[in-house]
């Protein structure tokens, strides 16, 4: 089994890259229902903003951002969804806004796995200081549990990891596919 991780913070800077400030941000980056909080407060999108400074403005399939959400176009996340397993995951309606207020990227996607498996091998990965929340180190090294991961699914959100993990089949999908924007690198397993 291989499986591969995005790294996000080495994305192609000719694509734009947003930055997200918002009430639901944190269900995003660890997982947990959002559709129906956001209902509540009658939020029809989650927003970004597009940086104009730090990334370019050719919008790429993924979309550059430090919020670790899986930002993606509408036809990416479709893709993903229509053909691989992917557990329980809530397709949540986005769109990029430039620093004028219009809109830049309005078919985008917040692709969110709801929940988080727990098969990080903490005892060979860095972990960083807060108790309340484990987290690994954003450029610390980090081990997965073979035995604990479910070969079926092809993308899945762990734990404790501030990165989503996809299969081989999936990773090779997005590259025949030719989706963009996509920088992986392979997940160590213990």
């Amino acid at each position: 089994m291989r499986l591969y991780f995005l790294k996000p913070f080495e994305c192609d800077q000719k694509y734009c890259f947003v930055r997200g400030y918002f009430m639901h941000s944190t269900k995003l980056m660890r997982g947990g229902a959002v559709l129906a909080d956001m209902k509540e407060y009658n939020d029809e999108f989650v927003e970004y903003k597009l940086d104009e400074e730090k990334g370019g403005l050719l919008v790429g399939d993924f979309i550059t951002n430090y919020n670790s959400h899986l930002l993606l176009t509408k036809a990416c996340a479709e893709a993903i969804v229509g053909g691989f397993k992917t557990g329980p995951i809530e397709l949540v309606p986005a769109r990029v806004k430039n620093e004028k207020g219009r809109v830049h990227v309005k078919d985008v996607i917040v692709l969110h796995p709801i929940e988080a498996l727990d098969c990080l091998d903490w005892e060979h990965s860095d972990i960083g200081g807060d108790d309340s929340y484990r987290l690994v180190r954003i450029f610390g090294k980090w081990k997965l549990k073979a035995s604990s991961i479910s070969i079926e699914l092809d993308l899945m959100r762990v734990k404790g990891v501030p990165y989503y993990i996809f299969s081989e089949r999936l990773v090779d999908f997005i590259k025949q596919r030719g989706f963009t924007n996509f920088p992986f690198d392979d997940v160590q397993l213990s």
